[in-house]
């Protein structure tokens, strides 16, 4: 597609010039049209996201749209509250786990879904038409609302009024959408907590902190806070990564602990789990154990929900963080994941729960040329992949990078020298690959 990537639309924030979401808010307000006038828009922290916002509102309301504005706030609430005024479209604006400079525009239909690819090829006509028939004469209503507070409510009811009390919490909010909701979410419920990186400036959210940068709060797990359990959220809020006494406990980890927490406390009858291509060995391994089907979907959380959908499964996610509960939430939530993982641990204890046996695994980036990347248009890729799982316990993914000219080589097996050897062989044989078709 020209403008939407595999979350929406991104880039640096430059690229969101005035003209250019004018003519976004005119595409989406033609779409709205044909299912009512009300549209959801919120943001993360980033400094670019209020001019954004006020561009976007402004057109929409142009068009006759009605605007409900949710200010700074987590992804998974916008979700939550475009169900919740039955809008046509949520529209949240962030570029996740990205840098500062980045922003972006991801889009959530009346169910609270990500929008389908069917709808992002319209929006594209939409926005590269003409849209200038859009406006009307009669504004549509702009009102503002705090998104936090009713997530928080709906948080509480939804989960029962969840006690943690004798919890010991930190919480690394990326200076992001989670600062202000994180922290009060722990506190209400009952946590001991101690918060950082909620700085909303604008100008540092991810930066050295969040999801994607844990170093620091594993060390701290190790040392002045050994007895907390940590969190660490990306800059929308939409995925977490889990840390107690060093251990670092990635998405997939989270899920199957929460899993087992939802089978054993609340007796939830637990058939299929989706996870993705990228989820280790072991942790299918460990579904099995426990007499539950793990299903593999492509990389991304769309994808992961779409998977789940199809095999009416209620538990998916991704090694990155992205968790997604259908009977809670429609989209990837990082403190809903939390609080989860957090009862669990109450409970049972986080550790106690996580017998996953990780596979080591070996990771190389081969580049090539973009011709060099058609070797993906044939079978031979295909038959390597299955070379491996059919003569070894381990496993790999090949896959092209989705930003630059470069083959993911992805391998796990029993032991590191191993999965070293694997990947060393399957690298040779992709260039074989691709010498033989250039």
């Amino acid at each position: 597609m020209k403008y939407f990537g595999t979350d929406g639309i991104r880039g640096l924030a430059n690229i969101f010039s005035r003209a250019f979401l004018e003519r976004v808010a005119r595409a989406t307000a033609i779409m709205t049209k044909t299912h009512s006038k009300c549209v959801l828009v919120a943001r993360d922290t980033r400094e670019s996201g209020v001019a954004i916002e006020s561009a976007l509102v402004s057109m929409l309301s142009k068009c006759g749209v009605d605007v409900i504005v949710a200010g700074m706030t987590p992804t998974p609430i916008v979700a939550y509250l475009t169900r919740l005024y039955n809008c046509a479209y949520g529209i949240m604006i962030t570029a996740s786990h990205n840098p500062p400079e980045y922003n972006g525009i991801k889009y959530f239909d009346s169910d609270g879904f990500k929008i389908s690819n069917d709808e992002q090829e319209l929006l594209e006509q939409y926005i590269d038409g003409d849209t200038t028939n859009a406006e009307e004469s009669e504004r549509g209503l702009v009102r503002n609302i705090n998104g936090d507070s009713q997530y928080l409510e709906h948080l509480h009811q939804m989960l029962l009024n969840p006690d943690l009390h004798g919890l010991k919490v930190v919480l690394d909010c990326a200076n992001g959408a989670s600062s202000q909701i994180a922290p009060l979410a722990f506190k209400r419920f009952g946590a001991t907590t101690v918060s950082m990186c909620t700085e909303t400036d604008g100008k540092n959210i991810n930066v050295e902190c969040g999801a994607t940068n844990i170093e620091k709060l594993q060390a701290f797990s190790k040392g002045q806070w050994v007895d907390h359990l940590c969190f660490a959220y990306d800059g929308d809020g939409d995925r977490v990564i889990a840390v107690k006494n060093g251990k670092i406990f990635d998405g997939d980890h989270i899920m199957y602990v929460v899993t087992r927490y939802l089978r054993q406390k609340i007796g939830s009858e637990i058939k299929v789990v989706v996870g993705t291509l990228m989820s280790n060995r072991g942790v299918e391994k460990a579904y099995e154990r426990g007499h539950i089907s793990f299903i593999r979907a492509d990389v991304g959380d769309r994808n992961v929900v779409q998977a789940m959908i199809a095999n009416n499964a209620k538990i998916g996610g991704e090694n990155s963080g992205h968790l997604v509960f259908l009977d809670y939430q429609n989209t990837g939530d990082g403190l809903l994941s939390s609080i989860l993982f957090a009862l669990a641990e109450i409970e049972y204890g986080v550790e106690n729960l996580d017998d996953i046996e990780d596979y080591p695994q070996v990771s190389s980036d081969l580049e090539t040329s973009a011709k060099g990347l058609d070797i993906f248009k044939c079978s031979g890729i295909k038959a390597i992949i299955e070379n491996v799982n059919k003569c070894s316990d381990g496993r790999c993914v090949i896959r092209p990078s989705g930003t630059e000219c470069k083959i993911r080589i992805m391998v796990e097996a029993k032991t590191y020298e191993e999965a070293g050897i694997l990947a060393s062989e399957i690298r040779g044989d992709i260039i074989k690959l691709i010498n033989d078709r250039l």
